[in-house]
């Protein structure tokens, strides 16, 4: 019986030659891994890894942790290839067991390994690097793992065009001021941001780094439009910093009310220690509070009324031992 897929999420990924937190490194053939990679030729078939909660986009290094049986087999086959690829597709739906066909979006990313460490808990930590967005046209195998034709998924606008050169620029500066506010978002990738010179690569660059769900990463990878690609992202960029300015006032109006409380309770402390010093008590408060009433009740003229509660507001801020208390109170 096979061992359920665990969630195959990104994590971070220690690159010591000693493995890190007890780790031991495969050293794999990085064929210029740190670089750019340059455009390859796909096999038909390749194995195919099922991601739970996360998605991978192209040309993106990316920190894998694999732990199911079914998946940790098909990293040791991938590692025995020439080129160590795999394509990675994410789940479509919520599920326990191991992800079957039925279960997979048909776009994804694929991955060539280049680090693998690993761990004592028997996890493979890898480091993987986006090659090109990939479809599949039907699977050949189910076990030990999942392994399905593919083709490449060829991308459409022309990224020389103004619109797509404007939209770049808007892209790269809108987000780059959203990595301004964001405590969540790394420092580096505002410059990282702004260096890149592919339309492409920096939509999925931001959409990867963007606070969205599955099925808004995974609709951004199964663009192959790319002016409408970039289109898409900087409406997420706007709704992100939208978001944290709501955020933000919220927390301001939260703390400004919890100010104006704090100051209302040390006011009435304040007051309530003045009274007591002043010989009054909450008998005096009943006292006048049965006075207002015998006004209200006398039924005297409509100014003289007024006049009487004009007297009772001010014996009410009187010290009782004030000269004119008794005066004003009789």
């Amino acid at each position: 019986m096979t061992e359920p897929d665990a969630p195959d999420r990104p994590t971070s990924v220690p690159t010591s030659r000693s493995g890190g937190e007890g780790g031991t490194e495969v050293v794999v053939r990085t064929d210029g891994g740190d670089h750019e990679p340059e455009r390859i030729d796909l096999p038909e078939v390749l194995p195919v890894l099922p991601l739970k909660n996360t998605v991978l986009f192209p040309f993106l290094l990316s920190p894998l942790l694999v732990n199911s049986a079914r998946s940790k087999r098909l990293i040791e086959h991938v590692l025995l290839t020439p080129e160590r690829l795999m394509l990675a597709v994410a789940v479509n739906r919520e599920l326990e067991g191991s992800p079957g066909p039925d279960d997979l979006h048909r776009t994804g990313s694929v991955l060539r390994v280049v680090k693998m460490l690993k761990f004592p808990d028997d996890s493979y930590r890898l480091l993987v690097q986006g090659v090109t967005r990939a479809q599949i046209e039907g699977f050949v195998e189910e076990k030990p793992f999942l392994r399905a034709r593919v083709h490449r998924v060829e991308e459409t606008g022309d990224v020389r065009s103004v619109e797509v050169t404007a939209l770049s620029r808007s892209v790269a500066q809108q987000f780059g001021a959203l990595v301004t506010e964001s405590p969540k978002l790394a420092d580096e990738l505002q410059s990282l941001a702004a260096n890149i010179d592919d339309p492409s690569k920096l939509a999925d660059l931001v959409a990867s780094n963007l606070d969205l769900s599955v099925a808004a990463k995974q609709e951004v990878l199964e663009e192959r439009d790319v002016p409408t690609r970039l289109r898409r992202v900087l409406a997420e960029i706007a709704r992100a910093r939208e978001a944290l300015k709501i955020e933000s006032e919220i927390r301001e109006k939260v703390q400004s009310e919890m100010g104006r409380t704090q100051r209302e309770y040390m006011l009435r402390q304040q007051l309530d220690a003045i009274r007591r010093e002043l010989g009054e008590s909450e008998e005096s408060d009943a006292e006048l509070g049965r006075l207002r009433e015998r006004i209200e009740a006398a039924g005297m003229p409509e100014e003289a009324q007024k006049q009487a509660l004009r007297e009772l507001d001010r014996l009410a801020q009187m010290p009782a031992a004030a000269a004119e208390h008794g005066v004003i109170r009789t």
